[in-house]
């Protein structure tokens, strides 16, 4: 007897549903920037990425892979997405001099305490990664982990990131960044064609992509489901790729990038 009312229940749970993953599309790029920015700038976000079990973990396997492949084993390291100081502490340790940088200062604020703390030093810059204004040929390497190249919505501002970014690289300047890798995870059609004319009608995310998406509605993410598409990226961003790996088990990729016209 209570079909029809279970049959409304689940239609409503599924309305919901489609609203919450829709949340993206009312947003412009800025908006998803600042958006991912909130949800990282709270005490209680700062104090949990800096917490110093965290910070003592140092790099991950997959990151310990990447640094491995990387032909340039010295010199002034830019780590974009700085956090509480993982990244930061572990690569100061292997000789590099770190510049932090991240969209919280806060965060930074705490990687400086958490060096500071083990005996180490790091510079830090308060700045929104995909506008990135730094002095020209200053860094021999630069390191976006934990999936930092997907945080950027869209692939016309991912391209300028990365022409931003060779500008601030010397001559045989490395990358080592990772990226959110999902193949087939893009939303079902019905949903995104949803998002679409919302991100129309309310003059917001115009440029939506498949596989864009609000990672457990905290910040913006991209899915790469193919190759092609970072290779393409890469090559208009200003980079040659001299490795890149794939861990869809972990929904996760990695690739070692060198700045197009440097010498082998």
């Amino acid at each position: 007897m209570g079909r029809p009312r279970i049959a409304l229940a689940r239609f409503i749970i599924r309305l919901g549903r489609l609203l919450q993953s829709s949340a993206i599309a009312v947003m412009r790029p800025a908006d998803l920037v600042e958006f991912s920015r909130q949800s990282y700038a709270p005490a209680a976000r700062v104090r949990d990425w800096g917490r110093s079990e965290l910070v003592d973990e140092g790099l991950y396997p997959n990151e310990e892979s990447l640094l491995a492949k990387m032909q340039v084993k010295e010199g002034h390291l830019l780590l974009l997405g700085g956090g509480g100081g993982r990244d930061a502490v572990a690569l100061a340790r292997r000789g590099f001099a770190v510049t932090a940088v991240d969209f919280a200062p806060a965060m930074l604020e705490q990687a400086r305490r958490n060096a500071a703390q083990r005996g180490l030093k790091i510079e830090t810059q308060a700045q929104e990664i995909s506008r990135l204004a730094l002095p020209a040929d200053s860094y021999d390497i630069a390191w976006l982990s934990a999936r930092m190249y997907s945080c950027i919505p869209t692939r016309r501002r991912r391209i300028g990131f990365l022409q931003r970014l060779a500008l601030c690289l010397r001559p045989d300047g490395h990358v080592a960044l990772q990226f959110h890798y999902e193949p087939g995870g893009a939303a079902p059609t019905r949903s995104r064609g949803f998002q679409r004319l919302l991100g129309w009608a309310t003059l917001g995310y115009r440029q939506l992509e498949p596989g864009d998406m609000l990672w457990q509605q905290r910040e913006f993410l991209h899915a790469f489901r193919d190759e092609k598409d970072l290779r393409s990226e890469f090559a208009a961003g200003g980079f040659s790729v001299l490795h890149i790996e794939f861990q869809p088990g972990i929904l996760c990729g990695g690739a070692v990038l060198r700045k197009s016209g440097a010498t082998a």
